[in-house]
Formats: structure tokens, C-alpha cells, sequence
């Protein structure tokens, strides 16, 4: 389950990338998420929220994937 979010979540960057380069095509996604990665680490070893609780994380993550979904769909709808 976790390997097919990770999946979809990648899916979810390359389309922004791909929506970035329609809107300025002098955008270079590699270099910018090279700047991103560099910057951001993730401490995959810990065992606790860094954040305050497992579930307070849980309830963020699924506000920002339901403002995400709410994003692509409004974008869908004005594309066509």
C-alpha cells in the first residue's frame, strides 16, 4: 500500500512538471527539484511525528491531498 502511494505520489510531481513547462517552457524541472532535495531531507528513521502526533500528521497530509484533488479537478474542468 505504501510502495503505491509513493508511486502516485511521483505521478503527482511529474504532472505538475509537465503543467510548469506548458506555463513558462524555460522551466527546468530537474535543476528545480534538485534544488528541493538538496534542501529537504527526510529522517525516514525515526519513529515519531516531528510534527506532534501520528494522526495529527495523518489528518495534515490528507487536508493537502484533498487541496491537491480539489486543485487537478478545477484545472481539469477549465482545460476543457
Amino acid at each position: 500500500m505504501a510502495n503505491e502511494w509513493a508511486m502516485e505520489e511521483v505521478q503527482h510531481g511529474m504532472a505538475l512538471a509537465r503543467w510548469a513547462k506548458l506555463a513558462d517552457p524555460t522551466f527546468d524541472f530537474e535543476a528545480a527539484f534538485k534544488r528541493f532535495t538538496d534542501g529537504f531531507k527526510i529522517e525516514t528513521w525515526r519513529s515519531k511525528s516531528l510534527r506532534g502526533s501520528r494522526s495529527g500528521e495523518l489528518v495534515s497530509r490528507c487536508i493537502v491531498e484533498t487541496g491537491t484533488s480539489s486543485y487537478y479537478s478545477a484545472r481539469q474542468g477549465r482545460d476543457r
